[in-house]
């Protein structure tokens, strides 16, 4: 009888997670806030190092019809810049995370962590996919603007 040794389950074509989650949190005095969540494995992988106590995000949002499902995460050098959120490193796994104001209106109540798919990483920047609750608002023509054209 010839021994069948099994070996374990490798599905090298499978979806792998990004590291990259977003939630919605709620105070005491119902003030909303999103959170914006990155693992320290896609720090190394997106930075080249784990991100520490001091670092910032630059976030990048677009109102562009097409647009509005992407949020683009960078390393942000100088945190004198408006778009500098500094980063908030917790937990043993030290995922780095940053609260932000809701850009968009969303339903009272707050909305456990979801991840967000990757949909283009290049050098030191990755963009990834809001779930529909968290998407910009479409700007759509001529909002904004007057309607006599003065």
């Amino acid at each position: 009888m010839t021994m069948i040794i099994p070996r374990p389950f490798q599905d090298s074509a499978g979806p792998t997670k990004s590291g990259f989650s977003i939630s919605l949190g709620e105070l005491k005095s119902k003030a909303q806030f999103f959170k914006v969540s990155i693992t320290k494995v896609a720090q190394v992988e997106l930075f080249e190092r784990e991100l520490k106590q001091g670092d910032c995000l630059k976030l990048m949002l677009s109102d562009e019809p097409g647009k509005v499902h992407l949020l683009g995460i960078a390393l942000q050098p100088d945190p004198a810049q408006e778009n500098a959120f500094p980063v908030t490193i917790s937990g043993a796994y030290k995922t780095a995370s940053v609260r932000l104001s809701p850009w968009c209106q969303v339903a009272p109540g707050p909305r456990p962590a979801m991840e967000m798919a990757l949909a283009v990483k290049g050098v030191d920047v990755a963009m990834v996919k809001l779930p529909e609750w968290a998407r910009v608002p479409v700007q759509k023509v001529g909002q904004g603007k007057p309607v006599m054209g003065g």
